[in-house]
């Protein structure tokens, strides 16, 4: 009768089952708290990394377009305007035009200061990627200089 009596008792007692089942939901609950900062941190992972093109290929165009023309070859930025201008792009970030959309995510925009232009061609321009586009306090931005004088020089 020991030896059956001995058989039964190979199992989890509740006590260890209701132990396992809170770690367990301890667990799950901390992971379930951090989704909303994890896609919270892709979002403007995604809008930085979309900001950082857009800003990349606006640069390139006005750079290489210094020396040989006035007007940028693709966003038409003109080099002979003082003062600031701006694009609007899409999330994607394709170029939706001068005015303001209602559709645009990022606003590009680029200033030359009167002092800045010898012979013609700013030798500095500053370039800035704001978003959302038509918010009063953007939530992200990023900026460079392009430098035309010497870019003009080596082309």
């Amino acid at each position: 009768m020991k030896r059956l009596f001995q058989g039964l008792c190979r199992g989890f007692s509740l006590i260890e089952v209701t132990l396992a089942l809170g770690i367990v939901a301890f667990g799950v609950l901390a992971i379930v708290a951090l989704l909303p900062t994890g896609l919270s941190l892709d979002r403007e992972s995604s809008d930085e990394t979309v900001a950082v093109n857009v800003l990349s290929a606006l640069a390139a165009d006005i750079a290489n377009s210094s020396g040989r023309t006035n007007l940028s070859f693709l966003y038409g930025v003109s080099l002979e305007e003082v003062g600031v201008g701006s694009r609007f792009f899409d999330e994607e970030g394709r170029l939706l035009g001068a005015s303001s959309d209602p559709s645009a995510v990022y606003k590009a925009v680029w200033s030359m200061r009167a002092r800045d232009i010898p012979r013609g061609i700013p030798p500095q321009v500053s370039v800035q990627v704001r978003w959302p586009a038509n918010a009063e306090t953007p939530r992200g931005m990023v900026e460079t200089m392009v430098d035309l004088v010497n870019h003009a020089a080596t082309n």
